[in-house]
């Protein structure tokens, strides 16, 4: 039996509410960042927090710190819009141990990879504390194992693993401005997991949620994307993508909604599911460590 939430035509206002109230507040465990890379690092020269916001650069999107860890850009935090080329400065003086959460406006924010329009639908993006001088599809793969109860060294290493990363600190990057084969993929494969994540969030909640619904619904279709799905990305860009590791738009689109349907039954998220985590939270697509593999090398 299918135990799917069901009720009301998913709408974009219910998306809005979702993806804004989940990825850094929901599931929250304790942070540790012993080990862990430092080139995702940004400057914080008298208390100001700054980076880019990228899945293509991001214009007008709105950046907060997320001083009260309920993932959303609340009354009282320090916010601001991003420019066209996604980047932001923030003061963090208050609360240098927060995350940065970054959302789409639906209507306002444009992705620059698509600049004819605004982006229609809300999604957030955000990065482990500290780790914001890109705040991108793939960091946020890192914060949704880390939040899943992950030491922030073994997440950055998971998602390496599974992306095929030549580089530890290619998990906090900017894809688009990669001139390599490598960095094209990339800007592919970010792509794709956002329009992955979206699709999971869109077919696993209804208007009738709460709020605390919603948000424990999306920071699951992260999760579920960050331990089930990166490889199947991964490769199934790949085999895309041209010798010089571009992929076109049309190309991401179909793969995304081919990626989606392949594994919807095991992205969505059930009521089930949602009861379950609520009673022990890390329980539903807990990550598993990964078998220790040999440093992948560049391609030339």
């Amino acid at each position: 039996m299918d135990s799917r939430y069901t009720g009301p035509a998913f709408s974009k206002l219910a998306l809005v509410v979702a993806m804004q109230a989940a990825l850094t507040g929901c599931l929250m465990s304790e942070d540790s960042d012993s080990g862990s890379v430092n080139s995702g690092n940004t400057g914080s020269a008298n208390g100001v927090v700054s980076g880019q916001a990228i899945d293509g650069y991001l214009n007008r999107a709105r950046a907060c710190i997320d001083a009260n860890k309920d993932g959303i850009c609340g009354e009282g935090e320090a916010n601001t819009l991003t420019d066209e080329r996604g980047y932001f400065e923030l003061d963090g003086s208050s609360s240098p141990d927060s995350a940065v959460v970054v959302e789409v406006i639906p209507g306002i924010t444009v992705d620059m990879d698509r600049p004819a329009a605004p982006l229609e639908v809300s999604y957030s993006l955000t990065s482990p504390p500290g780790k914001n001088k890109y705040v991108t599809p793939v960091t946020t793969m890192v914060r949704a194992l880390q939040q899943a109860g992950q030491p922030l060294e073994q997440a950055e290493q998971q998602v390496r693993q599974q992306l095929s990363l030549s580089e530890a600190q290619m998990v906090y990057e900017d894809f688009v401005a990669m001139d390599s084969a490598e960095g094209r993929r990339m800007h592919a494969v970010s792509q794709v997991i956002v329009q992955v994540v979206s699709s999971t969030v869109a077919d696993s909640t209804t208007e009738d949620m709460s709020t605390a619904e919603q948000a424990m619904v999306t920071a699951l279709a992260m999760r579920k994307v960050a331990t089930g799905q990166l490889e199947v990305i991964r490769d199934t860009v790949a085999q895309r993508a041209g010798d010089d590791g571009a992929v076109d738009l049309a190309t991401v689109d179909a793969v995304s909604q081919t990626l989606f349907q392949q594994s919807r039954s095991q992205l969505v998220v059930t009521q089930n599911e949602v009861a379950q985590e609520q009673q022990n939270p890390g329980s539903v697509a807990a990550p598993v460590t990964p078998a220790p593999q040999p440093p992948v090398t560049p391609a030339p």
